[in-house]
């Protein structure tokens, strides 16, 4: 007799178990966020005239990005591309093949900087419509290590190295 009641006891605990662990994987878990809006980026060396960018955004879509690629070697830091932009498209994503100023050439280790300004380049009203005219609406400065600006306008800046 208390071996049927050991083990009806131990197949009443299993089945408790079972249920309490079916209940915790059917509860939704919290979403991860980012801060705040974000630009992510890989740039990659394809040769001395070529910068291959790939990045994603939770921006806009629409939302146009100034590249900027800096040569921090010699006498000063000097912008080594000529005038570059991206595009966020639908899916969050952007591609964008950046080539030298004239006389200049590409190397591995030099700073590329993308940035997102609501009125540097001018961007689409609905872009504008999201993130505010002077880009209000991008985040805190102190939970976005992205946002940057001053008293007049916030803009979104990440830097990676060129590899």
């Amino acid at each position: 007799m208390n071996r049927k009641l050991a083990v009806a006891a131990l197949l009443v605990l299993c089945a408790s178990l079972g249920a309490a662990g079916e209940e915790r994987r059917s509860r939704p878990q919290p979403a991860l966020r980012a801060p705040g809006y974000y630009i992510a980026v890989r740039a990659s060396l394809v040769d001395d005239q070529l910068v291959a960018l790939f990045g994603a955004s939770n921006l806009p879509p629409g939302s146009i990005l100034w590249v900027v690629l800096t040569d921090f070697t010699g006498a000063g830091p000097k912008t080594v591309n000529g005038e570059t932009n991206a595009t966020v498209g639908k899916d969050g994503l952007f591609r964008v093949e950046i080539h030298p100023k004239m006389g200049e050439v590409f190397r591995h280790k030099i700073v590329c900087d993308v940035i997102f300004a609501p009125t540097d380049p001018a961007q689409p009203p609905n872009v504008i419509k999201v993130v505010g005219k002077t880009g209000g609406r991008l985040g805190d400065w102190r939970k976005n290590p992205q946002v940057d600006g001053n008293e007049r306008v916030s803009r979104l800046v990440t830097t990676t190295i060129v590899p």
